[in-house]
């Protein structure tokens, strides 16, 4: 979180969007771009969306539990910071 203040970016449109994923709300495609993640060890089976809008370069990333009801967020950072 520390270098997500430091890039001076709206953690508000953060919770909004974690938020929404946790009520089960869809994210507008047009503005999060939520989708499932190529298989990879890391990050199996987790989606990603884009935060402050489609064309942003911050990410979130989670994942879904659907057996226990639960949702995991597993990291937020730009693009270039995850991949």
């Amino acid at each position: 979180m520390k270098r997500l203040k430091k890039r001076n970016l709206n953690l508000e449109k953060l919770k909004i969007a974690m938020k929404m994923i946790v009520e089960e709300v869809p994210l507008p495609e047009e503005e999060y771009r939520a989708h499932l993640l190529e298989p990879r060890k890391e990050y199996f089976n987790c989606w990603e969306c884009h935060i402050s809008g489609r064309n942003s370069d911050w990410l979130l990333i989670y994942k879904f539990y659907s057996d226990e009801n639960l949702v995991s967020f597993i990291r937020t950072e730009t693009h270039s910071d995850v991949f």
